[in-house]
């Protein structure tokens, strides 16, 4: 059986299909703006997953579309990604490091630690969020803007937009879970240390990738692309743990560094340090077999 007559298989074109999840897309990223202005985290965190599904299905589906219109609309997608990045991570990274602290013992709690994570979260998180309303506010964002209506309006469809969409979108969804395995095998070939993390990093990116583009395929294929979405899903969500553990255990080296400049202990930081550490350790230790369930051929078989 080959895709096109698989039972449950839209009959639609795939230009259809890629366009209806871009509008889906354009319309959430547009409702939160008003959240990220009002420093709503969970607004910066849906306009920042809109943006990156954007990003994505523009990156995948290419052959679906005129390139002369989306690269220069990934390449802005792409920094305001990173824009909104900048306020999430803080955001994220000081609840977390908040959560650890207060599992400690009061007795192990020495000096000022927790005023002094307070502050330093604040301070970064005022200051991304400074960044993210001047960028709203700039020419960059307006012309951003533009761009996603016209893409809504008049999207830049390609000649093989026209084809079904059973015969184009699944050779390009599992292009990005080919990638997610070679990305996994890197990671995992790395003996340790900053080169690891960076792959893992990679490995990340690469799951939410896949992710996204089995979910362009769920009004097509329904529950088979719905299950590789959540198996990719896993990947990156432990993937997630281990990456917010590398930089919540960069900001505990400064403040630790910071600490002992000012005569404070820095006991606290280094256990707080090897917590995050430990949580690294089991992200890691649960992901190969989330690994061999998004890697495995048959559940790629989105005909059943």
């Amino acid at each position: 059986m080959t895709v096109g007559d698989a039972p449950g298989w839209s009959t639609g074109d795939a230009g259809t299909l890629v366009h209806g999840y871009l509008a889906a897309q354009v319309a959430e990223l547009t409702a939160h703006e008003p959240g990220v202005r009002a420093r709503d985290p969970e607004a910066v965190h849906d306009m920042r997953v809109a943006t990156r599904r954007l990003r994505s299905a523009l990156s995948t589906f290419r052959p679906v579309l005129r390139r002369e219109r989306t690269d220069p609309l990934r390449a802005a997608l792409r920094r305001w990604g990173q824009v909104l990045g900048e306020v999430r991570d803080v955001d994220v990274s000081h609840a977390a490091l908040a959560a650890l602290l207060d599992e400690e013992p009061a007795g192990l709690v020495l000096g000022p630690v927790r005023d002094r994570l307070g502050a330093d979260r604040a301070a970064a998180l005022d200051a991304a969020h400074e960044h993210v309303v001047a960028e709203l506010d700039g020419l960059a964002a307006a012309h951003l803007r533009a761009d996603l209506a016209a893409l809504v309006a008049d999207p830049p469809l390609a000649p093989e937009a026209a084809r079904p969409a059973a015969e184009v979108l699944p050779a390009r969804a599992r292009r990005e879970f080919r990638r997610l395995r070679h990305a996994l095998r890197a990671a995992r070939d790395e003996p340790g240390g900053p080169a690891r993390d960076h792959e893992l990093h990679e490995a990340r990116k690469a799951a939410r990738r896949a992710r996204y583009a089995a979910e362009v395929l769920v009004p097509a294929a329904g529950q088979p692309a719905e299950r590789s979405a959540r198996d990719a899903q896993r990947v990156q969500d432990l993937l997630g743990a281990h990456q917010d553990a590398v930089v919540e255990r960069a900001v505990l080296r400064r403040l630790a560094a910071e600490a002992t400049a000012t005569g404070e202990s820095a006991f606290s930081y280094g256990r707080l340090h090897e917590q995050a550490h430990e949580r690294a350790v089991d992200a890691e230790r649960r992901l190969p077999r989330a690994a061999r369930r998004v890697t495995d051929p048959d559940r790629l078989d989105w005909t059943r």
